[in-house]
Formats: structure tokens, C-alpha cells, sequence
């Protein structure tokens, strides 16, 4: 039994991808043929799927990079540099990305990543979704303590450390 209960985390996050992927992939050949299907990295993998329908079902694919896998699993030491998980990880997501009809990152940084990865630079859009830091004031909040809500997920790559002594 697990003194953490991360087994049963671990388990459970893995049967909800698995259930996920299932559905999406019975769904991409149910469906009337969409023109463009565009996948996301979570759950992990999910453009290897996308590039399956498209091979089958022939329409056209994007892949959306908010996380870039195996990278981010290496950086934060989940992964290996040199394991055969990590270059198994890294071969289906190349493998998607280079046959894809176009790869969306979050920025400069991510898109060097690929290309460092062999990944076509021509397939890589940047289409940044940060605020403009510069035009963010902070203002008096004179009616007792300030609470920010935050809709997103927070995870290992998150500063949440950081962003708090940045925002107070």
C-alpha cells in the first residue's frame, strides 16, 4: 500500500489519458470527415493518434505544443536524458511533428527546441498567449488583501514560488 497514495495517482491519471485517447480516436472515425483536426500535448502522445486518423482518414492535422515532450519530462528529471523511454517518447513525437501539417508553440523558445529536435522549421508557427508584462500596473487595493484567481493548470514546470514574490 502506498504511504503517498501516488500509485493510485499515477494509475488513475493513466486510465483517464487512456480512456481519453480511446474515445478520441473511436470519435475520429465516427464523425463525418472534418477538414482539419488539431491535437494537443495532453495527454502525452495525443498527436501520434491525430497523425494515425490522418493517415486513414486524410485530412489535414495540426499539433498545438503547450508542453514539449520528452523535453519537459528530461528537464524536470521524470525522465532520463539518454533512456530508452525518453528516445521512444521522443521518436513518436518527432515522428507526428514531422509528418504534421503544422506545429502552433507558445514561442521563440519552443520553436528552437524543435528545430534543434529536426523538426521543419516552415511547419512551426508561434502564436504567443502572454500579456504584455509592460502594460500590467499594479495598483492600491485598499479594501484588504488581494486575491487572484487563476483558471489554468499549475504544475512542476510552474514558478509558483517566483510569480508570487513578483506579484506581491
Amino acid at each position: 500500500m502506498s504511504q503517498t497514495g501516488l500509485e493510485r495517482l499515477v494509475a488513475g491519471r493513466i486510465l483517464s489519458y487512456g480512456s481519453f485517447l480511446t474515445g478520441a480516436v473511436v470519435a475520429g472515425y465516427h464523425i463525418g470527415r472534418p477538414d482539419t483536426v488539431v491535437t494537443l500535448t495532453t495527454p502525452h502522445l495525443t498527436s501520434v493518434f491525430g497523425r494515425m486518423l490522418k493517415i486513414s482518414r486524410g485530412f489535414r492535422h495540426f499539433i498545438w505544443e503547450m508542453d514539449l515532450y520528452p523535453d519537459i519530462a528530461v528537464d524536470l528529471g521524470a525522465l532520463k536524458q539518454n533512456s530508452m523511454l525518453t528516445a521512444i517518447i521522443g521518436a513518436l513525437a518527432d515522428w507526428s511533428r514531422r509528418n504534421t501539417d503544422g506545429i502552433i508553440v507558445l514561442g521563440e523558445d519552443m520553436k528552437a527546441r524543435l528545430i534543434a529536435r529536426e523538426i521543419p522549421e516552415e511547419k512551426i508557427h508561434v502564436a504567443e498567449n502572454w500579456a504584455d508584462s509592460s502594460e500590467i500596473t499594479q495598483m492600491p487595493f485598499p479594501d484588504g488583501p488581494l486575491t487572484i484567481h487563476y483558471s489554468g493548470n499549475f504544475g512542476l514546470a510552474h514558478d509558483i514560488a517566483g510569480a508570487k514574490n513578483r506579484l506581491f
